[in-house]
């Protein structure tokens, strides 16, 4: 790259100690630019390739299994609220989920689990449905870097 005449004249004129602190701040800004100039091809490339981005989101963007485990607990503290024999293993609801005679998220699988506990009322069973779909909601954490990635993605286009 040629320097422009005044440029020349002014490093030609300057100490040498002065002449690299002159034109380290050109050189940055010329990085700068570059990077800048590399991003912007980069977006423009990914918005002609990229359609859409379609995410499973249980276990790929956050932990659904924990969430859940936390909403089975809470469901059998609710059960066992009146019994102190109760056994309050959220595992053991938890598996109900995983039978795969219901959906993995349909409301089935709580009232099979009560009415096999002898524990079955309509109002009892309403109340752990609400239960398990607030527990789950309220305690869903993203993954680390989903809401930066996300964001990027948005950015793209």
């Amino acid at each position: 790259m040629q320097k422009k005449g005044k440029e020349r004249e002014e490093d030609q004129k300057a100490p040498k100690n002065i002449k690299s602190t002159l034109i380290m701040p050109r050189k940055m800004k010329q990085i700068r630019e570059n990077q800048e100039s590399i991003r912007k091809d980069i977006h423009r490339g990914h918005q002609n390739a990229l359609k859409a981005v379609l995410f499973d989101m249980d276990n790929t963007l956050f932990d659904f299994i924990a969430v859940k485990l936390i909403a089975c607990r809470e469901i059998l503290s609710y059960l066992g609220e009146y019994d102190t024999k109760f056994k309050r293993d959220p595992a053991e609801l938890f598996r109900y989920f995983l039978r795969g005679t219901y959906g993995f998220e349909d409301h089935e699988n709580i009232m099979d689990y009560m009415q096999e506990r002898k524990l079955f009322t309509a109002q009892g069973y309403r109340d752990c449905c609400e239960i398990y779909d607030r527990e789950k909601l309220q305690n869903l954490e993203l993954y680390p870097g989903v809401r930066d990635t996300l964001e990027e993605l948005k950015n793209l286009g």
